[in-house]
């Protein structure tokens, strides 16, 4: 497993939306562990507005601590080089399109921003294959440092959430057909 720190990589603006979408991320889950409202802003087919509101709710801190995690490392650089209005505009299209698969594909409610990340992620890895990201590997005895190129980063994320989406986890599907999504686009 790899936990990337940083990409390697010229920022060309603050990327102030970003900020703003990780900040949501966090304010959505802390009112969840203090109101409980997974239950209203999850995505399922009773749900369907749950596609927007389910993005700022996770079933746990640890999901939410890597989906931050992981908007901060490709969210930032994204952002900064997109531009602020393209960079929502992307999001909020994987948004919907993961929603929408997660809907065909799962009966299972969905939270959690997993299938749009996945989506920014492949964007970053279709535009820049061979960026290095800086990572921590925890393949060895010890946990160390490697610098890895974001299209081998992807492929073993893609190969983890396509297993655990054949094992019947539908946040797994949204987030493998977010990555080709976001590759795609």
């Amino acid at each position: 497993m790899f936990i990337p720190l940083r990409v390697n990589f010229f920022y060309e603006r603050e990327p102030l939306a970003n900020y703003a979408v990780i900040a949501l991320l966090l304010a959505g889950q802390l009112v969840n562990s203090v109101w409980d409202i997974a239950p209203l802003a999850a995505l399922n087919r009773e749900n369907p507005s749950g596609i927007l509101t389910a993005l700022f709710v996770h079933s746990n801190w640890f999901s939410a601590i890597l989906n931050v995690l992981l908007l901060w490392v490709f969210g930032n650089a994204l952002n900064s080089n997109l531009g602020t209005l393209r960079f929502v505009v992307v999001l909020l299209s994987f948004a919907v399109a993961t929603g929408v698969l997660h809907l065909l594909l799962s009966e299972q409610q969905m939270l959690g921003a997993s299938g749009v990340i996945a989506g920014l992620v492949g964007v970053f890895v279709a535009a820049y294959p061979a960026v290095e990201i800086d990572t921590i590997s925890l393949w060895a005895v010890r946990p160390k440092r490697v610098l890895i190129p974001a299209w081998f980063l992807a492929a073993i994320w893609f190969a983890v959430d396509l297993t655990a989406a054949l094992l019947g986890s539908g946040t797994s599907a949204a987030a493998a057909g977010g990555l080709i999504l976001g590759i795609l686009a």
